[in-house]
């Protein structure tokens, strides 16, 4: 069952992507500075987590579910894979990977992303670009054992083993880390909206007629998780206006077509240009994803 209802006043309503890229670039500057400036302080350390975690919520990654960014284990947990229904063997669950510091890699393994089994069980990887790498990779280091001995005494076991944690030391769910991401993004002068929201202002921006270079629409859907199906089906909120207004605007070319044909004048439409083009394109329709959302028009 879906979980809400999107319709385009919500939707106009939240906040663009260049504006929460810029306020996230900001603020990863702020707390980088802020920790150089006080050293590894507990408010500077919680800066620069709330940082990090952000631009890994949206920004240098397409945006991938948050129930993969809250499992993200940190590099030294060495455990079983933490997922309450895997069955796979040897499953390390989803984590960051240090690959090498000089020169700096990381990398993210995402076997549990809610449609492995759709995609054949092959987990989403990929190396993290270089600016949130250098910012993750602080983050896992003093800071991350600052915050984990701040809310050491309300813990009852073992330190929290994931990169992303509570005030209270421990693994988001779900809904704690849209509260908590709202809350810092208000707090940093953005507007209030869920952060699973942003999946639906990325695909907006790459749908737009002004869409900036970057990534082609089939690779960020496998990022996020499904395909660029999917994004026409649940994510596009505008797709039903937008190309109804396009075939509008259309038809005043094809009536001029119309007149011209009748006049005598109008060339002949060729043979390839009759037939539906195929763009090469394999489409996976996956199941349906805990951000789906029915679109009003």
């Amino acid at each position: 069952m879906p979980r809400s209802l999107t319709s385009h006043s919500q939707a106009d309503s939240w906040m663009s992507a260049a504006d929460v890229v810029q306020l996230n670039m900001a603020a990863k500057q702020q707390a980088e500075q802020a920790y150089e400036d006080q050293g590894a302080s507990l408010a500077a350390c919680r800066q620069l987590h709330d940082a990090a975690l952000s631009c890994t919520i949206f920004g240098y990654l397409p945006p991938v579910r948050l129930s993969c960014i809250r499992s993200l284990t940190h590099p030294s947990y060495s455990g079983p894979c933490l997922h309450p229904d895997c069955h796979m063997q040897h499953c390390r669950g989803n984590r960051l990977i240090v690959q090498r510091e000089h020169p700096l890699q990381l990398a993210i393994d995402l076997p549990h992303h809610k449609t492995q089994a759709a995609h054949g069980f092959k987990p989403i990887q990929f190396t993290v670009p270089a600016g949130l790498a250098e910012l993750l990779y602080l983050l896992i280091g003093q800071p991350h054992q600052v915050l984990t001995q701040a809310a050491a005494h309300v813990l009852l076991d073992a330190p929290c083993p994931f990169v992303f944690m509570t005030k209270t030391g421990q693994g988001f769910k779900d809904s704690q880390l849209c509260t908590y991401w709202n809350a810092w993004l208000v707090a940093h002068g953005g507007s209030p909206m869920p952060p699973s929201k942003l999946r639906h202002v990325f695909v907006a921006e790459r749908r737009s007629d002004d869409r900036a270079a970057g990534p082609s629409d089939a690779a960020a859907a496998r990022v996020m998780g499904h395909s660029a199906d999917q994004w026409s089906k649940s994510y596009d909120v505008h797709l039903h206006s937008r190309e109804s207004q396009n075939a509008v605007d259309a038809m005043s070319t094809w009536r001029q077509h119309m007149l011209q044909r009748q006049a005598g004048t109008a060339p002949l439409p060729s043979a390839a240009a009759a037939l539906p083009q195929d763009d090469g394109v394999v489409y996976i329709s996956d199941d349906d994803d805990d951000d789906v959302e029915i679109v009003l028009d």
